[in-house]
Parts: C-alpha cells; sequence; structure tokens
C-alpha cells in the first residue's frame, strides 16, 4: 500500500473515532454513557425519549391529548394517584398544528412565564447541546410547599416541544435532588 494513502486512512480513522466521541449534550450521552451505580436506562415506547430510572422507582407512559408523557416516580402512581417525588416528561409532537407559536420560541416563554409567576431559586440556559434548554428551578406555595426543577426544549426540525419536570416537597429537596442530577443531565429526547 502507498504510505500516502496508508497514512491519509490512518488520519480519516483518527478523525471519525474523535468525531464519534464528541457530545453535543445529555441527549447525547444518553447514547454512551455508562450507567450510573443505582440506575437503569428506559426508554419510552410511546418517543419521549430515554431516560435514567433509580433502582425502585416507577415508570408509567401515557398519551392524552396529542401528548406523550412518561413518569418516573418513587411513589407507584397507579397505586396512589399521583407522586410526591418524581419526574414527568412532555411530548408535544406537531407543536404547530397547536399554537402558532414555533416549538422553540415556546420553550423559552414558558420558562420566562414561570419566572414571573413563582419564587425562582435558579434559572439557566444551557446552549450546549444542538437545541438549547431553557431551565428554572422554582418555589410552589402549595400545600406541602414543592420545589420543580422544569427543562424545556423546543424542536424546529421535528416540530416538538419537551418539558421535563422533577418535584419534591421542598421538605424533601436537597435528598430528592441527589437523586433526580443524574436524571436531569443524561437522557436522550425522542426516538
Amino acid at each position: 500500500m502507498n504510505k500516502a494513502v496508508h497514512c491519509g486512512s490512518i488520519l480519516l480513522a483518527l478523525l471519525l473515532t474523535a468525531c464519534s466521541n464528541l457530545s453535543t449534550g445529555p441527549e447525547t450521552r444518553a447514547n454512551t454513557a455508562a450507567t450510573p451505580d443505582g440506575y437503569r436506562w428506559y426508554t419510552a415506547d410511546n418517543g419521549v425519549g430515554t431516560f435514567l430510572v433509580p433502582d425502585g422507582w416507577h415508570v408509567k407512559e401515557e398519551t392524552r391529548n396529542g401528548t406523550d408523557a412518561l413518569f418516573i416516580s418513587r411513589e407507584n402512581i397507579d397505586q396512589q394517584g399521583r407522586y410526591q417525588v418524581g419526574m414527568t416528561v412532555n411530548r408535544v409532537p406537531n407543536f404547530s398544528q397547536t399554537t402558532s407559536v414555533p416549538a422553540t420560541e415556546y420553550a423559552e416563554s414558558f420558562i420566562k412565564q414561570l419566572m414571573v409567576k413563582h419564587d425562582v431559586l435558579m434559572s439557566n440556559t444551557n446552549s450546549e447541546s444542538v437545541e438549547p434548554r431553557y431551565i428554572a428551578r422554582v418555589r410552589l406555595t402549595k400545600d406541602p410547599a414543592t420545589i420543580v426543577h422544569y427543562i424545556t426544549v423546543g424542536r424546529a426540525a421535528t416540530d416538538e416541544l419537551f418539558l421535563i419536570y422533577f418535584e419534591a416537597p421542598e421538605s424533601e429537596w436537597e435528598d430528592a435532588l441527589e437523586t433526580a442530577q443524574p436524571m436531569l443531565e443524561a437522557f436522550r429526547l425522542g426516538q
């Protein structure tokens, strides 16, 4: 084999290997990340995505009024009717058919509206990934006081809106957040 061709082949192989290891954010890491101890990966049948589930937690999927939902909760929703500590992921496909606002704009405006209505504990826009993620953590003053960590993502290419939120009573928030952190950092949205 010609030395130039051989070197070019090696260079191409190295470049392809390097590019395949690039991360575009949490959505990509779900494909390649090792499973953290105490968690398992779950891929929703309804197209919501792939998420980490803590050992012993419950998973429920549903589709209602054009919205696909995934619930990952400490409590069994089927037995108790709701959860105290857990995460909900909503996916609204064909978003432009339900509103005149593009999914990408709605994702940002939803977080801005939360910040006006509630006690804001933190907010951020994460532009690491292909689609910006808009993030807010708020305190809801219902009884009991609850902290909710929201992430919104709008996808122009597929006309989808994703709303992710993890919630827990304020009295349990610090312990719940420790469990939630891997769930909120590594996931893959959609199919």
